[in-house]
């Protein structure tokens, strides 16, 4: 066998499909088809973290290429039966274990062979990283995580992370990230369901707890995932479910002892734990912000407006609350705009952070661990800026979507 030429192409990752074929073998009763020269391409799709530098791909035990993560690679080979092997994976594995080596000859009639390889590395910890959710070209959704400078950008899931069977697609949306940084807790999609808009009382198929080590999930069916959030040790969440309305539930994230917090006819969302763990601000019929002690007692309004609020957080010290208010159009803003508030736990001492003509704020804020920064999704972008509305800045974008970026402490 003679190499004629090694070509190693950089790849944007996509949702990737198993496209090579079982190699050439003769049937009873049929010819095998004369072998030939061909192309071998082999993509190497990763997602997760760096958890590897670089792979050592080897071609018929002689060709050695080292490739970095989602790189391509071309390899022109002679008329014979051929083999691959990814080796030096690190702490990455890949899903299914069979796109780690193939074998394949090329004939008259296929002279070109892919193979779609999909690691996984660990992504945890995710420590002072913002992880969102957007669409990539090919359709679909994915996780990703980076900077707050807008650098260091990595695919953490997409479609091809938790495959079904064939024809039915899973998505995780709307990250909530553990304290420790080491789960993620995601509203679930399937194409199987109408898609709502951001916003929207969603009827998904539950909420999933995806860990960054195994790629392993924990479900949690009841919750919808219409807005949740963890409790400050990580052991619970707070999610909506169905009752007299749709009310919060609080569930220990293995998925036991699920416990409702709200019990009227309202429709309560979007709720978000105090550091102290001692109370949760949640949206009230779509418009006004309320907060609850965790025991259920105490429930309050803090923000009532003729405009519509929504999206509440805590910052990390408990002494503020960010939500966004929609308010009519006016000079720069010709529609209806998300504007970006502070406001007091007690209601008082609200003030604007972000000018409506600056930006479109269309998901709910979420808090830097040091409590100076805030980002939130318009769309197609995630935003970051100081607290006090200077040094806004765009820092990554979404595809065409409205993404909803969590800033891990």
């Amino acid at each position: 066998m003679q190499t004629r030429s090694v070509a190693i192409r950089h790849v944007v990752p996509a949702v990737l499909i198993w496209l090579a074929t079982p190699a050439c073998e003769s049937s009873s009763g049929l010819e095998s088809p004369e072998l030939t020269s061909g192309t071998l391409t082999l993509i190497i799709a990763t997602s997760g973290g760096p958890g590897a530098a670089h792979y050592d791909v080897v071609v018929d035990d002689s060709i050695h290429i080292s490739a970095s993560p989602n790189d391509s690679i071309t390899v022109d080979l002679g008329p014979q039966h051929h083999g691959f092997e990814i080796r030096g994976l690190g702490q990455c594995t890949i899903s299914p274990s069979s796109r780690k080596s193939a074998g394949f000859s090329f004939t008259n009639e296929q002279k070109v062979r892919w193979f779609a390889t999909y690691v996984r590395c660990p992504f945890a910890p995710l420590h002072g990283r913002i992880v969102f959710d957007g669409q990539p070209a090919n359709g679909g959704f994915a996780l990703y995580s980076i900077r707050s400078d807008g650098t260091d950008q990595w695919l953490l899931l997409e479609e091809e992370s938790f495959p079904l069977q064939l024809g039915v697609s899973e998505w995780f949306v709307r990250p909530q990230v553990s304290p420790d940084g080491r789960r993620i807790a995601s509203a679930v999609l399937s194409n199987l369901l109408n898609i709502p808009s951001p916003g929207d009382s969603v009827r998904q198929p539950g909420i999933g707890v995806i860990s960054g080590d195994s790629y392993t999930v924990v479900r949690l069916p009841q919750l919808i995932g219409s807005g949740h959030d963890w409790s400050p040790d990580g052991n619970k969440i707070v999610a909506t479910g169905a009752g007299d309305g749709v009310d919060l539930f609080i569930e220990n994230a293995d998925g036991s002892e699920r416990r409702r917090l709200t019990a009227d006819s309202g429709n309560e969302s979007l709720p978000s734990w105090s550091p102290d763990g001692q109370r949760i601000a949640f949206v009230v019929d779509e418009c006004d912000i309320a907060v609850i002690d965790t025991s259920g007692a105490a429930k309050a309004v803090i923000v009532s407006q003729p405009e519509c609020e929504t999206g509440p957080a805590w910052s990390p010290d408990g002494n503020l609350l960010a939500f966004v208010r929609m308010e009519e159009p006016g000079p720069g803003f010709p529609s209806w705009h998300g504007v970006l508030y502070v406001v007091n736990p007690d209601g008082s001492g609200e003030r604007q952070v972000v000018a409506p003509s600056s930006a479109n704020v269309m998901s709910p804020p979420t808090w830097s661990p040091d409590g100076k920064q805030l980002a939130f999704g318009t769309q197609g972008t995630v935003w970051v800026t100081n607290v006090d509305g200077t040094g806004l800045r765009a820092i990554s974008g979404a595809g065409n979507y409205v993404p909803w970026p969590d800033w891990s402490r």
